[in-house]
């Protein structure tokens, strides 16, 4: 069986411009990084992707872009599975997602979940969480849809376990929170990831 944990072709030359959408402070390297995926789509066959997938989180990432540039709707469910069972640092599955047009009701069931799991826990590192990605995501497919299936109902809960957050962080030294993960400011980074892709289809 192929590693893909390095591979020089398939991850190594793109996971870290894909990692929580590097690219977007490189955007002169999008084009190309666009382009290559999709090729790489006509070269890893579905079931490549899927082990790809469910590997190590470079060449998940590496997959999971793929499928979503490829518009590969048949995989869909294994995006939701890695979302659901692999939640941490999961940006890339919400992304391909939201590229394939998911239901709504799949993020907002991912953002409930995440919430509340977080809630529960005494200390925690907040970075590991996913879901200001889901809840930017979820505003992204609205405004392309142009229903009011909108986060908004999640930003008044967002905010206030932002604030909770950070009143635990002076007992707990495993949080860190940066201005990366406010709703706002990761909103604004999915929606420019996204207009990149859209500006080099």
């Amino acid at each position: 069986m192929i590693d893909y944990t390095f591979h020089p072709k398939y991850v190594e030359p793109y996971y870290l411009l894909l990692m929580n959408a590097n690219f977007i402070r490189d955007p002169e390297k999008a084009p190309d990084l666009f382009r290559d995926l999709r090729q790489l789509s006509l070269e890893l066959d579905n079931s490549q992707l899927s082990i790809m997938l469910k590997s190590s989180w470079r060449p998940s990432k590496v997959a999971a872009w793929i499928i979503g540039l490829a518009g590969k709707k048949e995989l869909e469910e294994d995006l939701i599975q890695l979302m659901k069972y692999n939640a941490s640092y999961c940006e890339h599955a919400i992304f391909a997602l939201t590229l394939l047009d998911v239901e709504s009701k799949v993020l907002e069931e991912y953002i409930t979940d995440q919430i509340r799991k977080s809630e529960a826990l005494p200390v925690m590192d907040i970075e590991r969480f996913s879901f200001a990605w889901a809840i930017a995501a979820l505003d992204w497919l609205s405004d392309k849809k142009r229903n009011d299936v909108r986060s908004d109902k999640f930003t008044e809960r967002w905010q206030s376990f932002i604030v909770s957050l950070e009143t635990r962080a002076n007992k707990a030294v495993n949080i860190n929170i940066d201005d990366m993960l406010k709703l706002a400011a990761t909103r604004k980074n999915f929606y420019h990831a996204l207009q990149l892709v859209e500006l080099n289809k």
